[in-house]
């Protein structure tokens, strides 16, 4: 909102093109909610009341107050939105746009209702010719009181929702209609300024025409205490007198909270769902199967197309259920549900033990695994055994392909993914029934890493792998689309893709590896959890290490964000002599002398660029 109980003039949208307009009046479906912040004409080098008598560029408002806009905050009434207007201002020397701030995160359409009224208030107050009522000497007794009732608003926290997270930005919605650029400060600074006394300062080019600036909270938060009081100012640069008159016009200028960018936020917070262990009486199916008999049992609307659905997006889909084994698996099948089911858990025994030992043989993290059941006693005894699981009532089951934790990125690898999964499965009975030392039946499975610079057409399944590991992410870094692509044609990175086979069948793509060349550094580092213990990451670091002393350099180093769930792959630079010469808050630096002989235990067989590679 803006001081306009001080002035009546009232602006035609005539003068302003309409894709501007349509620029302010852009949709804003992406909003949650804002701040309410009480935007007021004021003077840079203010000293009020005593400059009213000695500044030769006081000229008097209607309120007493110093004049430092030509005409004043004038609205342009014309666009839909959040605010229904848009203000004009004509800057005068020393003249900025000041705000004493907040951080109370007002529902959008509650703030549009709030922005209504106030500008008919507003409006009154500034067609009431009180200029020279006075109580104990204050003038203009309509405009203190419009402005109290705002600072109400804003300061105290009416119509304030109780409980906000921070917000997501400050934005700006400017447009400078002058054929050159102009230079905006943007100043934000503590009212208290014995903790931080720099405060944020930002000085924006408006080029002609519209601009839309949004600058992250983090950014601000550096420098400015926001929970104590705090202030904001906008002012251009304009130096002297022959300068004045500068125009420009402000929509929004506020905190904003971002559904997109906080779903974004949830979905780092909450990782995707990689497992859906399903129960299947009154779950999957309506009716009970061993009392119904397989002719009274019928399959919930939609629910063979969801387990299709989940299998397409990489989700693996598996049962936990009390249930009669033999007639159970015998029905999935009939049903044509049996082909998307990995390693289900039938039988009489505790369903939190069930999932206790599918987290296991999956190697998810229980955060990642969904457990669906009709029964909250069901649901309560999971998760009194697995703390971090997720549980969700069966009634939802038609809501779950809407859920974001439901919607990882997809590549071609995910399509495969239950494929992969049941080779696992084989290698494990393999391993089982193998008679001999582990590293012995690793050799007689034909492991084979290929290693390759990765391309465009890779970023998918990169981003996918970025997304979903944990145990097996050295760095911890969560990289967007984006950001991988501008790695990947970086002339200052080595990339490296790793896919990778064996008898039982193809991995897919296991691996992804950043090096900076400045440093020689191995900056990031992740696997596919489908590969751990397999020497693989052996394999890959041994790889790197002989690559880079083959060019004729003599030092490595890696560089390990030490996790409680990355812990355990952290062995493997001790594993292959690498020495730590660097440790501060869990974040590891490990070196290698490249003079020394490179490792290699000889049980993967590598290529790169598909050309054999010997360590």
């Amino acid at each position: 909102m803006f001081e306009l109980e001080v002035n009546h003039e009232r602006l035609s949208a005539e003068d302003i093109p309409e894709d501007i307009l349509n620029h302010f009046s852009a949709p804003t479906d992406n909003i949650l909610a804002i701040a309410l912040i009480p935007w007021e004409e004021h003077c840079t080098e203010c000293a009020m009341p005593l400059c009213y008598e000695t500044c030769d560029l006081y000229e008097p408002r209607k309120d007493g107050k110093c004049r430092r806009f030509i005409g004043g905050i004038r609205p342009v009434h014309h666009i839909n939105g959040i605010q229904n207007y848009i203000v004009s201002i004509s800057f005068k020397q020393w003249g900025q746009l000041m705000a004493y701030a907040n951080m109370y995160a007002i529902p959008k359409m509650r703030a549009q209702y709030v922005e209504k009224l106030i500008y008919a208030i507003d409006g009154i107050s500034s067609r009431i010719p009180d200029k020279n009522i006075s109580i104990r000497g204050r003038q203009s007794l309509s405009t203190r009181l419009t402005r109290r009732l705002k600072q109400s608003i804003a300061g105290t926290g009416l119509f304030k929702r109780q409980e906000s997270n921070n917000p997501d930005y400050f934005l700006i919605e400017v447009y400078n209609p002058n054929p050159f650029d102009v230079h905006l400060s943007l100043n934000i600074n503590n009212i208290d300024q014995s903790q931080y006394n720099i405060g944020y300062q930002k000085l924006l080019k408006l080029s002609e025409g519209f601009t839309k600036y949004k600058i992250g909270i983090d950014e601000i938060h550096c420098r400015v205490d926001t929970n104590q009081k705090f202030g904001i100012s906008l002012n251009p640069n304009i130096l002297d007198k022959k300068d004045e008159g500068l125009c420009l016009y402000f929509g929004l200028i506020t905190f904003v909270w971002d559904s997109d960018l906080i779903s974004i936020r949830a979905n780092k917070e909450k990782p995707y769902i990689k497992v859906v262990a399903w129960d299947l009486d009154n779950t999957v199916w309506d009716g009970i199967l061993i009392e119904d008999g397989t002719d009274n049992i019928t399959l919930k609307p939609g629910i063979i197309d969801i387990f299709k659905k989940l299998d397409e997006r990489g989700i693996l889909n598996t049962v936990a259920s009390k249930n009669n084994p033999d007639d159970t698996l015998k029905f999935l099948k009939a049903i044509g549900l049996s082909d998307y089911i990995i390693n289900p858990k039938i039988g009489w025994d505790q369903k939190g033990q069930y999932i206790k030992s599918l987290v296991n043989q999956f190697n998810v993290g229980e955060n990642t695994f969904a457990f669906i059941d009709d029964s909250p006693f069901e649901r309560d005894e999971v998760k009194s055994l697995n703390p971090e699981i997720r549980v969700y009532d069966a009634a939802l089951y038609n809501t779950l392909l809407e859920l974001p934790e439901f919607n990882p990125p997809v590549s071609i690898d995910s399509t495969h993914r239950r494929k992969y999964y049941q080779n696992e499965i084989d290698r494990g009975e393999a391993q089982s029934s193998f008679d001999g030392e582990y590293l012995s039946f690793l050799k007689n499975c034909n492991i084979q890493l290929n290693i390759y610079t990765p391309t465009k057409n890779n970023i998918d399944r990169i981003q996918e792998l970025v997304q979903r590991t944990n145990q097996l992410n050295f760095s911890g870094n969560r990289y967007e689309r984006d950001k991988i692509e501008k790695i990947l044609f970086d002339s200052h990175y080595d990339v490296f893709c790793l896919d990778c086979e064996d008898k039982y069948g193809q991995y897919g793509t296991v691996g992804f590896a950043i090096i900076d060349t400045q440093t020689l550094q191995l900056s990031d580092m992740m696997f596919s959890c489908r590969v751990q213990s397999k020497r693989v990451e052996h394999a890959f670091l041994s790889f790197l290490l002989s690559h880079y002393k083959k060019q004729g350099h003599k030092s490595f180093s890696a560089l390990f964000n030490k996790t409680d769930r990355n812990t355990k792959a952290g062995a493997v630079f001790s594993d292959l002599d690498f020495k730590e010469t660097s440790n501060t808050n869990s974040l590891i630096i490990y070196g290698y002398n490249l003079e020394n002989t490179i490792p290699s235990d000889g049980v993967i067989r590598i290529l790169w660029n598909d050309k054999e590679w010997q360590i």
